[in-house]
């Protein structure tokens, strides 16, 4: 698939470090978790959990991972991100939160989807986005990076 350079920069502006534990609360279809894979060396200490709500977002996810990664020392979930659970003496130091989103950037793209756009499309969303951000600020430690 191709991405947009603007949506490379959250993994980048995480500062990842090989010891961290980092979450991905939004990670299907994948492209943010390869990125935040391949700035991390093999060797690298921490765990990444790649997590998704949607069954079959996650499975396109598994698949990227297998095929793009070296999976280890990554672990697939899938919670509503809202409530994802806290892991005993599992600090998450990274959290990358690319929330759901009414894909109003695309319409400069493909121009054909502005008839059926509304503002009420983002507004919608609001609520979800604010509750995950909320619980990504929860499950980080003191220092650590949303």
């Amino acid at each position: 698939a191709r991405h947009e350079m603007v949506s490379m920069l959250p993994a980048l502006i995480l500062g990842c470090e090989p010891h961290h534990n980092i979450l991905d609360l939004c990670a299907a279809p994948g492209s943010k978790t390869t990125q935040l894979l391949g700035l991390l060396p093999a060797s690298r200490e921490g765990l990444l959990i790649a997590n998704d709500p949607d069954r079959l977002r996650l499975a396109r996810l598994k698949h990227r991972l297998q095929k793009e990664t070296d999976p280890r020392g990554t672990l697939v979930t899938s919670f509503d991100a809202r409530f994802f659970p806290r892991f005993r003496n599992t600090p998450f130091h990274r959290i990358l939160a690319d929330v759901p989103c009414s894909g109003d950037g695309m319409l400069r793209r493909l121009p054909r989807t502005l008839p059926d756009w509304t503002s009420s499309d983002g507004c919608r969303l609001h609520p979800t986005q604010a509750q995950i951000l909320a619980r990504a600020v929860a499950l980080m430690p003191p220092g650590g990076k949303v």
